[in-house]
Parts: structure tokens; C-alpha cells; sequence
């Protein structure tokens, strides 16, 4: 189901060229950047503007950078993002702050990111690695909002459920939301859905439940200030505190722009912008485009092609010129406004910054939305796979013996050499593994009854088990890795280590325990095989560790090792092998 949390930042048309990032108001993500990207130049870098209407690092960054935030600020270059701390002269990449697939910011001193091929890892602003995100009752981490916000950090789990860990990377409210907002004033507004439902709480930070917001109410962000604005489902906007208590707002507000701590910029039923306090007094009439919060108190106010700066009398105490095309009020940097292909920069009493005029500029908090892992557990996977191999067998499938002891109905096995074992599956986080059976010939025959011209079905006397294929298929290409990985697991519940041979991206291991022998294949692609043989004259073995000592690991020797059931049909010898094409050897290999 959607979500149907409200965008409290909806910028109307003359705005769209704001960047600005969710937060609980956009103030609060103002508040906390130290300096903002900007371009001077249309083709040219990207340099920092700082709260004193200066530029620095000027032409320095051919991407745009993220806003500074606690000193740190990140930029995606040719390996990946990269995470600097910032000079003013000369910044310089943090400690394990390079070549990330994704990065955060720098919240309570923490930093998530994440490595190629690793798990969410939080590294502080020196580049300390503190916490690696390790999985919740099983289940891997996949994703996490790009900071922590008052010592907590939503994390997703590769079943989509969100949950909370603390600074440590420990769980503190369990993976169990459909969706969570970060924690703000000491609350959390979490989802549930069930049964095509969505059901909104607040949690404290133990995960306690204070409140579940009625049906028809929908949440319009973050608490702050104690409270937490919603539309209660007739275009009604209301006020609730931690306690789940409602006020009301003047009839008129139909939803919520954005608010501090004294005003609320509202959006009345015909989409125009006014200005109300807490009391329900309209400070500013519903009449204007947009109006946006400044930091002095006042208002910047938009209408049609103008804008100007009003207090909340009502008054407008200065004009804005430049601003045919839409102004921003962007905290303690002042007001963007813009006419043509520029923004010229404004303070907040409405005074015109010389020398400050800009091609583009950035309000992004990061670079990455959710800072998500593409991690592989390839020791998990190797687990599961040893786990199916029991003595001679997988489970209660043993090599060499008859479907009569595996199957209940001959009719559903009629004429079939190759079965899948269903119940056997496993589907893990980024891959699955199957599970068939070759049989030496067909399981079920007919059984033709000529007294009554009728035809049943048995058993076959003369089928047999003959090979067992566990099929390891992943998202992504698993590479010699995974057999090596899978040997090693083997190897520990006591199979021998015959032979092992990689080249380019082809890789082979054979191990055997007994007459049992395991070969695990891969061709450089997203699938990993282990076939299990009863070879109990050791024939197949020899074969194949003389081919990997030879150096034969290639295309035509990978579908030679590959194709046991040539070799149990035919009854040839492994020296007969070189005179069979490679075709016919395709053709009969079990998968």
C-alpha cells in the first residue's frame, strides 16, 4: 500500500527549482548545514557558500557535493561517493571515507555508509569504524536512512520490515514497521499495514507504544515542539501531542506548509499560503502563491511574478527584485532569488548581496536517499548448502536407491527421469537454491493389464538415484567465491578436499567423504552447482582431479565435468571421454 504521509514541504510551481531535502520542517534542515554547494559559472565546479555570504573551495568539485553538516560533506567521484572534512582552503578525504556505493551525514558524530560488497558500516568523523549492522534474528540489513537522528538510526531488513538500532549498531526497536520517520523530539511515527490497512503510531525510544493515531488521521511529519500536525480525513488539519490528545486548527488550513515554533504557514482549501499562530490567529490572510519561514521572524511571500518580505503584521517591509522566476528562503543563507538563468543571492532583511549571483545551487542533506548495502552473505549461502547434504544424499533422497522409497504415486512419476524436489527450496536474501534428482531411468513404467485393456503404472525396478543437483542461483554474478566458499563449509563437516582449479572466471572443487563425492561448478555467472555422486569405484574422482592437474579448465573441460550422467548410462570409462563431442556432453548434463 502507498504510504500517505504528507509532503509538508510541497513547493508550489515558482519554487521548483528548490532542492530542499524531508525533514521534520524545512528549517530544521537549514539549521544544521555549515555551508551550501553552488556554481558561479553554468559550466562550471561546484564551490561552498557559507553562511557569511562567502564562497569558498570555488570551482573545486566537478559533481555537486552535499551541504556541510558537522564538518563533513560528501561527493560522488569515479570509484564512488567520497566523504571529506571540510577547509576552507584545501579539504581532505576522511579515514575509510572513499570509493563508498553509498554515504551519509554526519549526525551525533556518526557517519552509516556502505563498502562494495559489505555491510552498513558507521565510521565517525575522524573515520573510525565503530559498528559494522549486523543481522536482526537472522535477517540481513539492507538499507538505513543516511544519519542518525538523536542517537537512533532506522535500519530495513531484506524482509522490508524497519526497525531502530542505537549508536552501537545494536537493535533497540525491533525490524517489525512497514514504514518509519525518523525520531524527532524524542518520537518516532511508525506504519503497520495489515489486511490493506494502514495503521500510524508513536513510539518512545524503547519502542513503546504511546499512541495509535485514529483511522483517518494522517500524519503530516515529525513531532516538534511537542507536537505533530494531521489531516484527520476531511481536509481538516489538526494538532496532536505525545499523548495522542487533538486540537483543533482554524477550518481554513487545509494542510501544512511548513512551522516553527511560534507560526505555521498553512494551505487553505483553493491552494493559497497564509500565515496562523498556535492560538488560531491568522497572522498572514491565505491570499499568496507561497510563503516560506525566515530566520529574523518575518516572512518572504510570493505572489504571481513578485516577492517581498513581510512581518506578522502583515506589513511589507522590503521588496524583492530578481525574482520573476521564484525565491527561496534558505535559513541563515539568505533568500535565492531568481530571474533569468541566475540566482541572486539576498540577505533576510531583503538587502541585495554584491558579487553573489549563482548558475545553480544544492540543499541535499546527502547524496543518498537510503544508504543500501549490496552485500552478499556468501558464508549464510554456503550454510544452507552444506546443511542439505546429509550421508550419501539430501536428505531423504539417498544416492542408488529406488523412487519406491522416495515417492508415494507412480502415476505422477511416470516416464520421468528428472525430478525436483520442491520442499527442498530455499530462498534466501539475494538468492535460492534447488534442488533435482537424475534417476538412471525412467521412475514410474507402465503396467499394461491385458484382461482388461488397461494401462497402470509402477514402479521401476531397474531406476536408481543416480545424481543429486543443488542449484544455487543469485541476483548477481557469485564468481569462484562461492565454490571456494562452499568447499571451505564442506571441508568442516568432514569431507576430503580432493581438488580445486580456477582460471579467468571458471572455478571447480571437488571433495569426497566416503563413496560420496560433491563437484561444485561455476562458469562465471550467476549460478553456482554441486552435484553429489555416488562413485564408490572412485572412477569420476580420478578423472576429474587428473583434468584439473593438467591445467584442462576451460570451456569444453567445465561441461565434461559437468556431465556425470553420460558416464553412469554409458558405462564408459573416463578414457573414452575425448573421443565424445562437446555437444553431446551439453546435452547431457543433469541441469
Amino acid at each position: 500500500m502507498k504510504q500517505r504521509f504528507f509532503n509538508v514541504f510541497a513547493l508550489s510551481s515558482v519554487l521548483a527549482f528548490s532542492l530542499t531535502n524531508c525533514g521534520s520542517s524545512n528549517g530544521d534542515s537549514l539549521e544544521m548545514m555549515e555551508y551550501i554547494p553552488v556554481k558561479t559559472e553554468q559550466d562550471g565546479k561546484w564551490g561552498m557558500l557559507g553562511k557569511d555570504n562567502k564562497v569558498y573551495l570555488e570551482d573545486e568539485f566537478k559533481n555537486e557535493p552535499s551541504a556541510v553538516i558537522n564538518g563533513i560533506f560528501s561527493v560522488e567521484e569515479e570509484n564512488g561517493y567520497t566523504l571529506y572534512k571540510f577547509d576552507k582552503k584545501k579539504p581532505t578525504p576522511i579515514k575509510n571515507g572513499e570509493d563508498l556505493i553509498s554515504a551519509g551525514y554526519c549526525q551525533d558524530g556518526l557517519i552509516p555508509v556502505a563498502y562494495k560488497h559489505s555491510r552498513i558500516t558507521i565510521i565517525n568523523n575522524s573515520g573510525d569504524k565503530k559498528a559494522e549492522l549486523l543481522p536482526v534474528k537472522g535477517k540481513e540489513i539492507v538499507e538505513s536512512h543516511p544519519a542518525y537522528q538523536e542517537g537512533m538510526l532506522a535500519v530495513k531488513t531484506e524482509d522490508n520490515l524497519w526497525g531502530f538500532v542505537d549508536t552501537k549498531g545494536s537493535p533497540i526497536v525491533a525490524p517489525k514497521y512497514n514504514y518509519v520517520m525518523d525520531y524527532s523530539d524524542g518520537v518516532a511515527i511508525v506504519t503497520t499495514e495489515k489486511d490493506d490497512k494502514t495503521t500510524y503510531t508513536a513510539i518512545n525510544k524503547k519502542g513503546e507504544k504511546l499512541f495509535d493515531f485514529k483511522s483517518s488521521y494522517t500524519p503530516m511529519g515529525s513531532f516538534r515542539y511537542g507536537k505533530v500536525f494531521a489531516n484527520d480525513g476531511n481536509d481538516h488539519v489538526i494538532i496532536l501531542d505525545k499523548k495522542g490528545e487533538v486540537s483543533k486548527l482554524n477550518s481554513k488550513v487545509a494542510y501544512v506548509r511548513d512551522w516553527n515554533e511560534k507560526n505555521i504557514v498553512f494551505v487553505n482549501s483553493e491552494g493559497n499560503c497564509g500565515v496562523i499562530d498556535y492560538n488560531g490567529e491568522i497572522l498572514v490572510r491565505a491570499k499568496y502563491k507561497d510563503i516560506q519561514l525566515l530566520p529574523t521572524g518575518n516572512f518572504l511571500v510570493l505572489e504571481d511574478d513578485e516577492a517581498s518580505i513581510m512581518n506578522h503584521k502583515g506589513d511589507v517591509v522590503k521588496k524583492i527584485d530578481d525574482a520573476k522566476e521564484g525565491a527561496a528562503a534558505l535559513g541563515e543563507f539568505g533568500i535565492f532569488a531568481r530571474d533569468g538563468k541566475l540566482y541572486q543571492l539576498y540577505n533576510n532583511n531583503g538587502e541585495i548581496v554584491k558579487n553573489a549571483e549563482f548558475t545553480n545551487y544544492g540543499l541535499n542533506k546527502s547524496l543518498s536517499y537510503r544508504i543500501s548495502s549490496d552485500y552478499f552473505n556468501m558464508e549464510g549461502m554456503a550454510q544452507k548448502v552444506a546443511e542439505l547434504i546429509s550421508d550419501n544424499g539430501v536428505g531423504k533422497y539417498k544416492l542408488n536407491a529406488n523412487p519406491s522409497t522416495m515417492f508415494s504415486n507412480p502415476y505422477d512419476h511416470r516416464y520421468s527421469e528428472l525430478e525436483r524436489f520442491d520442499e527442498l527450496t530455499i530462498e534466501g536474501f539475494k538468492y535460492s537454491i534447488k534442488v533435482l534428482g537424475y534417476f538412471s531411468s525412467s521412475i514410474a513404467i507402465s503396467d499394461y493389464d491385458s484382461y482388461y485393456y488397461s494401462s497402470n503404472y509402477k514402479w521401476n525396478p531397474d531406476s536408481k538415484l543416480e545424481s543429486l543437483l543443488i542449484l544455487v542461483e543469485a541476483e548477481s554474478d557469485l564468481g569462484s567465491e562461492a565454490v571456494t566458499t562452499i568447499a571451505k563449509v564442506l571441508s568442516s563437516k568432514g569431507f576430503k578436499d580432493d581438488a580445486a582449479s580456477s582460471k579467468d572466471d571458471m572455478a571447480v572443487s571437488v571433495l569426497s567423504k566416503g563413496s560420496e563425492l560433491v563437484v561444485i561448478t561455476t562458469s562465471g555467472s550467476m549460478e553456482v552447482n554441486v552435484q553429489i555422486i555416488n562413485d564408490s569405484e572412485g572412477i569420476y574422482k580420478k578423472y576429474l582431479i587428473d583434468a584439473i592437474k593438467s591445467n584442462e579448465l576451460n570451456s569444453s573441460s567445465m561441461d565434461k565435468i559437468k556431465s556425470y550422467k553420460y558416464y553412469a548410462n554409458d558405462n564408459r570409462s573416463v578414457a573414452d571421454t575425448d573421443t565424445v563431442s562437446d555437444e553431446v556432453l551439453a546435452a547431457q548434463c543433469p541441469y
